[in-house]
C-alpha cells in the first residue's frame, strides 16, 4: 500500500470516529433547571435534612437543607418534569463529645435533628414539577407534624 492512500485511509478512520464520538455526548442526558426553596417543619425553618428529587424518569437529584434553605443546581440541577420530593433528616457528622445546640470547632452551633414524618420521606405524598424556563425554579415547602 503506498503511503498517500494509507494516509487517506487514516483521515477517512479519524474523520468517522470523531463523527460517532459527537454523538455520544451530553445529548442523552435529560434536561435540566436548577431548583431552591425553603423547607419549613411545623413553622420553623428545618436544619440538618435533605431534600430529594426522584423523577418519573432520570437521575435523583439531593441538596442539603440547613436553616430552612435548599439550592440545587449540581450538574444544572433537576431533571424536567414531574417528581416525587422527600425530605429527610440528616445526623450531622459530630465528635461524641458535642451534642447538637453546642457550638462546634468552627464556631457554628451544631443544628438540632428533626424527626421528618414518613409522609415526606420514605412514604411520600409530596410532588414537584420542574418546568423548562430562564433561572432558578423556586419550589418552598411547608411541612406539618
Amino acid at each position: 500500500m503506498n503511503a498517500s492512500l494509507l494516509n487517506q485511509v487514516v483521515c477517512c478512520a479519524c474523520l468517522c470516529l470523531s463523527l460517532l464520538s459527537a454523538g455520544c455526548g451530553a445529548s442523552d442526558a435529560p434536561e435540566r433547571r436548577p431548583v431552591k426553596g425553603i423547607v419549613k417543619y411545623a413553622g420553623d425553618p428545618l436544619d440538618a435534612a435533605e431534600i430529594r428529587f426522584i423523577p418519573d424518569s432520570g437521575p435523583v437529584s439531593l441538596a442539603t437543607i440547613r436553616a430552612g434553605i435548599y439550592q440545587l443546581d449540581n450538574k444544572g440541577g433537576v431533571p424536567l418534569g414531574n417528581c416525587k420530593v422527600q425530605i429527610v433528616s440528616s445526623t450531622p457528622q459530630l465528635d461524641e463529645s458535642v451534642a447538637p445546640g453546642d457550638v462546634g470547632t468552627s464556631g457554628e452551633q451544631i443544628p438540632e435533628v428533626t424527626e421528618i414524618p414518613a409522609k415526606y420521606n420514605s412514604q411520600t405524598t409530596l410532588t414537584a414539577t420542574i418546568e423548562k424556563g430562564e433561572g432558578a425554579q423556586t419550589l418552598d415547602f411547608e411541612l406539618e407534624k
